[in-house]
């Protein structure tokens, strides 16, 4: 066969027998980077190196790759081989690229296989193109069922109650609702659109998330709390026995129920009117009241009997003054009870005996939680818990 005449193709061509000599070549060859073709010489030792590939070879030789595409055919009964020389860098490059794609693509696959959420890829029509195993989890249907199956099909025969996938292809945005599956189990769908160069959807990625799992997280972190309530409710009687008067001895069943009484109303802010006779105990109970509470660690206990404080001076105890309030005020001013019991608590004794005009200014404290003093015009926040007591009953 005369290459040049019979087939007159403008790249190098050469053919080779079934032992791959060289039996004839065409003159393209003269403007290769190959060394000198001969006849009757083996063609991969004109290369450096030389990687077959079905009808595409790759080879070498210095810094040059070629493509090599051969053609199988049979001359007189004996089986011949044609190749075609081409520049080989763009295909080289090309596999390169397609090598790393697949890398790539299979990392891809890794990531979505090894998600716990299910993963539920479609087209722009909503053919299911690829699941992970997760689906089987959530679902309990196996993962081939799905491929080549549309959405619509699947709301048909009830194993999709709702289309997040519908939707975003309606809405053209990503979309998320919660449902039940055909098993009743709570799930968590957020279907994304991904867009094609010319900005339509070309497939529709949907996220899906089993929420029983993270419910009964839920309900368990909420025992958990109860349970940190009740450590604390058992702290806080804990904390107040240890600051219990160690002078303070109780063996009457109803003493020890009063007492209880005040370690349930310790941290309520309220005002408490404590009622008894002469010698019962009133101020110990109020003094009590105080060591359980979270006031005995932020502020004093301030008692004021007032029954024992004249009735002309009691306005200036209780609320304090400014200087020359009065003829023999100190200079300075001074505090008053209701100041120095500031984050604490006052404890007013015989509370009956006070005049009415400082009842009212009383109500003020306790309504507003503001002082005056006397001889003053500025008004002073106070944050004091007022415990009263009255000997009559």
């Amino acid at each position: 066969m005369n290459l040049t005449k019979e087939l007159p193709i403008p790249f190098p061509v050469l053919v080779t027998n079934g032992q791959q000599l060289i039996i004839d070549f065409n003159e393209y060859f003269k403007g290769t980077e190959l060394p000198t073709v001969q006849k009757g010489q083996p063609l991969i030792d004109y290369f450096d190196q030389w990687v077959p590939s079905g009808d595409f070879h790759i080879a070498y030789y210095n810094d040059h790759k070629y493509l090599l595409v051969s053609k199988t055919y049979q001359h007189h009964e004996q089986k011949h081989y044609m190749y075609i020389l081409l520049n080989g860098e763009h295909y080289v490059d090309l596999l390169e690229k397609v090598k790393e794609l697949g890398k790539y693509n299979r990392e891809l696959d890794a990531i979505i296989e090894s998600s716990y959420d299910g993963f539920y890829i479609t087209d722009h029509q909503g053919t299911t193109l690829k699941v992970n195993s997760a689906i089987e989890r959530i679902t309990g249907i196996p993962r081939e069922y799905y491929i080549g199956k549309n959405i619509k099909y699947l709301l048909e025969k009830g194993i999709l109650t709702e289309s997040v996938t519908l939707k975003v292809l309606e809405k053209k945005e990503a979309v998320t609702v919660v449902q039940k599956n055909h098993n009743q189990m709570e799930t968590m769908l957020t279907g994304s659109p991904i867009y094609n160069e010319a900005g339509e959807i070309e497939k529709v990625v949907t996220n899906i998330r089993d929420l029983s799992e993270l419910n009964n997280l839920h309900e368990q972190l909420k025992k958990v709390q109860q349970l940190n309530d009740q450590y604390k409710h058992e702290l806080e009687r804990l904390k107040a026995h240890k600051n219990l008067d160690p002078e303070v001895v109780i063996k009457s069943k109803k003493m020890e129920e009063l007492f209880q009484v005040a370690e349930r109303l310790a941290n309520v802010d309220t005002t408490v009117l404590v009622l008894g006779e002469t010698g019962v105990g009133k101020d110990v109970f109020t003094r009590h009241l105080y060591r359980v509470s979270n006031r005995y660690d932020t502020g004093k206990l301030i008692k004021v009997n007032c029954g024992a404080i004249p009735k002309d001076l009691l306005e200036s105890e209780l609320f304090g003054y400014e200087s020359g309030a009065f003829s023999g005020a100190s200079r300075s001013g001074k505090p008053g009870m209701f100041e120095l019991a500031d984050r604490g608590f006052l404890f007013l004794d015989e509370v009956g005996e006070l005049p009415l005009d400082l009842q009212v200014k009383l109500l003020r404290v306790l309504q507003e939680k503001e002082i005056q003093r006397v001889g003053g015009t500025d008004v002073k926040k106070v944050d004091v818990r007022v415990i009263a007591a009255l000997t009559r009953t």
